[in-house]
């Protein structure tokens, strides 16, 4: 790629020098106070030198603008980082503290003993076939 761009910057180089050679007979330019003559080539250099700046000035206030408002809205995004960290932590926190800790289910092994004369039923989870018996 840099290869070619040389290689184009070269023919463009070239292109305008012939260019120059060609155009070097004056021109008149009349301006408010007189007439200044000068080569062709040197009224269309400056022309285009005038064109080039011009633009490379509003480009560059566009980057300007570019770059301050994406520095702004990186800090923003910033910002909604940490108030979302904060939110996450104390939802977390909250929900902690209306949820106490669910009671293990009793198994057969920490049932309380049954009194005497009673049989022993299984203990059954529920949710699995219906509720116990």
């Amino acid at each position: 790629m840099g290869s070619l761009r040389l290689l184009l910057g070269l023919a463009a180089a070239l292109a305008v020098a012939s260019f120059g050679v060609v155009n070097m007979e004056p021109v008149a330019i009349a301006y408010y106070k007189g007439v200044l003559r000068l080569p062709l080539f040197y009224v269309l250099l400056a022309a285009f030198a005038a064109g080039f700046l011009l633009a490379w000035l509003g480009g560059l206030f566009d980057r300007i603008r570019f770059r301050h408002e994406a520095r702004a809205l990186r800090r923003q995004a910033r910002t909604l980082e940490t108030d979302l960290a904060r939110a996450r932590e104390q939802s977390g926190r909250l929900l902690a503290a209306s949820n106490p800790p669910a009671e293990e289910p009793q198994t057969a092994s920490s049932a309380p003993p049954l009194p005497a004369g009673q049989p022993a039923r299984p203990v059954q989870e529920e949710g699995k076939d219906g509720p116990p018996a």
